[in-house]
C-alpha cells in the first residue's frame, strides 16, 4: 500500500443545485500523453471540513475571484481546504461529471532528468513514491493557487518533457450494474434447469468440477480482489472466505471494507462478492462460482478516487512477500460512464499498475484483472470507448441472459473476450448474497438476491470470470495471464 500522510477519506456529502447559468473558463491537463478538455466552474467550489468533501456555491463569475474566495475559505478556518471543481469542456455541469483539483500531482521523468532540481523549480515536495511505476513520485504544490497542480504539471510536460505529469482529480466511478438467492436452485447461473423458462442448459458447466468432499476443484488457496464501493465481510455467507487480515479501504484510509453504519447507499461489492465466492456446501444462502476462494475487500468506488487511487487498488497485495497474501485476481465491476458519449481512459499511474500487474503480480505469472464490459448498448455505447475494459492489460467481459443471447443492456466491441452470464430484466437478475438488511437490492430484509430482484449488469458476469479464473489457477498455478487470456478470447 503507497502510504499517505492525509487522510484519503473525501466522500462527496453534498451537491449544491445552482439556479443561475455558470460562467467557466477552459482549461486542460495532460492524461499521461493525452490531453483533455474541461472547464473551470467559477461559481462553485469543493470545500474539506468536518462533514468530509462537499460542493458548494460562491458569488463569482471570474478566476481571480474564485481564486480569492477559495484562499479565504481556508485562511478564515471554515474549510482545511477549498479545491477547484471542473467538467467536462462544453458540456452543462451534470452531478456525477465533476473533476475535483487535490492539489497534487504525478510526476515520471526520464532517466537524464534531475529529479530534485525539477521539483525545486516548480515548487514541489514529494509525498510518496510509486512502487509499480519507475521514477515516479507523487508530489504536492506549494503554490495555494486554485489551478496550481494543473498548471505546474502542464509547464512539466510540456517544457521539461518528462514522461508524464499528471494532476490527481478526484472523480466519480460508476458501479456497473443495475442492482436490486434465495437458495442454489433458483441460480441458474450455475445450473440452469430453466428455472426461468426456456434456456436449460444456459450456465457455466462448473459444478462437475466441484468436489466438496475432496475439497478441489473449489479455488481454494486462491485470492481475488473485490475492487468495489465494499464488502461485508461478516455476511453468513462470506465471513469464512473473508480474508479480512489483508482488505483495504482506500476511500476511508484503513483496512476495513465493511460500510459505516447508516451506510444506505453501498451494496454493490457485497452482491459480486458472493458472485465470486459465497460459500458454497454451508446449508446456508448461495454458493459462489470459487466457494472456497478467499475474498479480498478492496473498497475504491465509494467516493471520488484519484489516478493514485485507482493504480493503488490494482497494485494492492499484487506483490507480497508472503504467498498465501498475494492477490491472484482482481474483479473490477465498474469504469466510466456508460452514457454513450463518454471517452475516458485510466491515467499513467492506473496503466502503470496494471502493467506491473501483469508482469510481476502472482509470482510473475500476472494478475488476471477482470473487467466489466458496460452496460451501455441502450444508449449505443460501445465497450471500446472505455479505456478501462478496452486495456491489453485486462479481461473485459460482456453479460448474456439465462437463455444463452446476449443481454439487452451488454455492450458490444472488439475488446470484449468473454460473454458470462449477467442476468436481463423481466425478472431474470442474478442470485447473489445481498447487504444484511434493509440497505441492500434484495425486497425486504433478505440477505439474498432473487432472479425478480433484477439484479442485472455486466458488474455480475465479471465476477463470474473471476470465479472461474480461480478455479483455473487452482488446477494449474503456473498458468500465464496470456495463456488465460487466448484461452478465453471469443467464447461464452
Amino acid at each position: 500500500m503507497l502510504d499517505r500522510p492525509i487522510s484519503c477519506s473525501l466522500v462527496l456529502l453534498a451537491v449544491v443545485s445552482l439556479t443561475i447559468a455558470a460562467e467557466t473558463q477552459p482549461i486542460h491537463y495532460w492524461n499521461g500523453d493525452q490531453r483533455v478538455e474541461l472547464d473551470l466552474a467559477m461559481d462553485e467550489l469543493a470545500v474539506e471540513d468536518d462533514q468530509g468533501l462537499r460542493q458548494i456555491a460562491v458569488p463569482s463569475k471570474d478566476l481571480r475571484t474564485i481564486s480569492d474566495t477559495a484562499v479565504r475559505l481556508v485562511k478564515d478556518g471554515h474549510a482545511r481546504a477549498a479545491r477547484a471543481v471542473l467538467y467536462p469542456r462544453g458540456k452543462a455541469p451534470v452531478v456525477g461529471k465533476e473533476r475535483i483539483a487535490t492539489g497534487r500531482l504525478s510526476l515520471r521523468t526520464r532517466p537524464d532528468q534531475d529529479l530534485a532540481a525539477l521539483l525545486v523549480r516548480h515548487g514541489l515536495r514529494v509525498i510518496e513514491t510509486v512502487p509499480y511505476s519507475p521514477d515516479t513520485v507523487i508530489c504536492e504544490v506549494t503554490d495555494p493557487a486554485l489551478l496550481a497542480s494543473i498548471d505546474v504539471a502542464n509547464r512539466l510536460f510540456e517544457q521539461e518533457h518528462v514522461v508524464f505529469a499528471t494532476p490527481l482529480l478526484r472523480r466519480h466511478l460508476q458501479r456497473r450494474g443495475n442492482p436490486n438467492d434465495p437458495q442454489f436452485g433458483n441460480q441458474w447461473h450455475l445450473k440452469n434447469t430453466g428455472q426461468l423458462g426456456p434456456g436449460s442448459g444456459n450456465d457455466i458447466n462448473v459444478t462437475s468440477v466441484w468436489d466438496f468432499v475432496g475439497g478441489t476443484g473449489l479455488g481454494t488457496g486462491i485470492n481475488v480482489a473485490v475492487v468495489d464501493d465494499g464488502l461485508e465481510t461478516n455476511h453468513s455467507d462470506l465471513a469464512v472466505n473473508a480474508r479480512t487480515d489483508i482488505d483495504i479501504d482506500i476511500n476511508e484510509n484503513d483496512n476495513d471494507p465493511n460500510l459505516a453504519a447508516g451506510n444506505t447507499r453501498d451494496a454493490h461489492g457485497t452482491s459480486v462478492g458472493g458472485i465470486i465466492a459465497a460459500r458454497g456446501d454451508n446449508a446456508n444462502g448461495t454458493s459462489g462460482v470459487a466457494p472456497r476462494a478467499g475474498l479480498v475487500g478492496v473498497r475504491l468506488i465509494a467516493a471520488p478516487a484519484t489516478d493514485a487511487e485507482e493504480g493503488e487498488a490494482m497494485a494492492h497485495r499484487s506483490t507480497d512477500a508472503v504467498a498465501a497474501n498475494r492477490v491472484h485476481i482482481s474483479n473490477n465491476s465498474w469504469g466510466p460512464s456508460d452514457d454513450g458519449a463518454t471517452l475516458d481512459a485510466p491515467g499513467p499511474l492506473m496503466l502503470s499498475s496494471l502493467q506491473s500487474g501483469v508482469t510481476n503480480g502472482r509470482g510473475g505469472l500476472g494478475i488476471i484483472y477482470c473487467w466489466a464490459g458496460g452496460n451501455g448498448a441502450f444508449d449505443d455505447d460501445v465497450a471500446n470507448y472505455d479505456g478501462y475494459a478496452n486495456s491489453r492489460f485486462v479481461i473485459a467481459v460482456g453479460a448474456s441472459r439465462h437463455d444463452g443471447s446476449k443481454a439487452s443492456y451488454s455492450e458490444t466491441g472488439a475488446n470484449i473476450l468473454i460473454n458470462a452470464p449477467g442476468g436481463d430484466f423481466n425478472g431474470a437478475g442474478m442470485v447473489t448474497t445481498d447487504r444484511t438488511g434493509a440497505p441492500g437490492f434484495a425486497a425486504g430484509s433478505a440477505a439474498f438476491t432473487a432472479a425478480t430482484d433484477e439484479l442485472v449488469g455486466t458488474s455480475f458476469s465479471a465476477p463470474v470470470v473471476a470465479g472461474v479464473a480461480a478455479l483455473v489457477i487452482e488446477a494449474n498455478p503456473a498458468l500465464l495471464l496470456q495463456v488465460h487470456q487466448s484461452a478465453w478470447g471469443g467464447h461464452d
